[in-house]
């Protein structure tokens, strides 16, 4: 589709819910995918099932759109096709928590309770791996990777976090 108004070529991206880990440091952040994985990670809260995509995929999809021709006018949904079950992606955040030496891996739960609804969690809720692949060239990682990125992508920060404030805390003693 072409604005009649602008003359610029339109081609609509439709992501589900975008997760992904951070790029550099992280001070804060006012991002709710970052902080309710932030709390899922802590055992702040439980792990929930998500319908998702990696914020990484959306990106290449946005470039990709754009570069091939052809694409003028198309809309694509970007996510995975179904729902991961909230205890695989608990069992990877403890896995990592193990992994990197940090204390949450006990901490952290999965809601086990919600089935999905109406399209029950592991069934297909959207249709859209088979048209990414053909028009734009693009496989979406599977999102518990993205879950474990942006898990290992914290704890890694908070550990660097504690050991920069230790290394403040002998410093200021020495002085």
């Amino acid at each position: 589709m072409v604005n009649a108004d602008t003359n610029l070529s339109m081609v609509s991206l439709c992501p589900s819910f975008v997760f992904g880990p951070i790029r550099g440091e992280l001070t804060s952040s006012s991002s709710f995918s970052i902080d309710i994985v932030g709390k899922w990670a802590r055992g702040l809260s439980e792990v929930q099932s998500r319908l998702c995509v990696d914020v990484r995929d959306v990106a290449k999809a946005h470039v990709r759109a754009m570069q091939l021709h052809g694409t003028t006018g198309e809309r694509f949904i970007v996510s995975a096709e179904s729902r991961l079950h909230s205890a695989d992606v608990a069992d990877e955040m403890r896995r990592i928590a193990n992994e990197v030496g940090v204390v949450y891996g006990s901490k952290i739960t999965a809601d086990e309770d919600f089935d999905g609804g109406a399209i029950k969690i592991g069934e297909q809720e959207v249709g859209c791996e088979k048209n990414l692949r053909e028009k734009l060239g693009l496989s979406c990682r599977p999102v518990l990777n993205t879950f474990g990125d942006m898990t290992r992508n914290m704890y890694r920060s908070e550990i660097e976090d504690k050991l920069a404030s230790m290394v403040l805390v002998e410093e200021e003693e020495e002085h």
